[in-house]
């Protein structure tokens, strides 16, 4: 199946999307969606559009799915968090925005070289089992931790991305990678009042 799937996308991408669109007739809803760019976030297929108003990231990918479901017609990055998470608009006003971009940068990253393997993936399954996977089990995560910083402090850049806060924002995320599958997400939160 997977073979199949690559042939049609390198015919795809080969032959121009008009003339594989005229060659498919119709296209079968599956490999229209397997040709499709995907949300960093949501994990769900983008819709290109021409109608983009987003000044600083203009990608013309489009929204993903979950936001065209009550979009307005503007990109994913114009209206991201009010389409795709109406509940996510929290303002974090103690956390670096720079530094959670890094973070981030490291997500998708370990995304594109762990596929369905890749911390992402699994969060949006909820799927919190370290399974047999050693590069999930506590000890191992902790030396990421150690590694990473340790490299920071010997300055060397992150091999990826070539930046130092990118080696800090891996320690970070490896972090959030094990309070994820420790459980801890699910603990009650302290209030605070003010």
């Amino acid at each position: 199946m997977s073979e199949m799937m690559d042939n049609i996308v390198r015919m795809a991408t080969e032959n121009g999307m008009a003339v594989f669109e005229d060659q498919m007739c119709p296209p079968a809803p599956s490999i229209m969606q397997a040709l499709k760019p995907l949300c960093d976030t949501t994990m769900t297929p983008r819709n290109p559009i021409d109608t983009c108003v987003c000044i600083e990231r203009t990608d013309e990918m489009g929204p993903c799915d979950k936001f065209e479901a009550g979009g307005n017609g503007r990109c994913v990055y114009c209206d991201h968090e009010e389409g795709c998470h109406p509940k996510a608009m929290k303002t974090y006003e103690f956390l670096s925005p720079a530094f959670l971009e890094a973070m981030n940068d490291i997500g998708r990253y370990g995304h594109e070289k762990y596929g369905a393997q890749s911390f992402q993936h699994r969060r949006l399954q909820g799927d919190t089992s370290r399974g047999d996977m050693e590069r999930t089990l506590p000890e191992v995560i902790g030396e990421h931790v150690r590694n990473h910083y340790q490299m920071h402090l010997d300055g060397v850049p992150h091999d990826h991305f070539k930046t130092r806060i990118h080696q800090i924002a891996a320690a970070s995320f490896n972090c959030m990678m094990e309070a994820y599958f420790a459980g801890l997400e699910d603990e009650p939160l302290p209030v605070h009042e003010g």
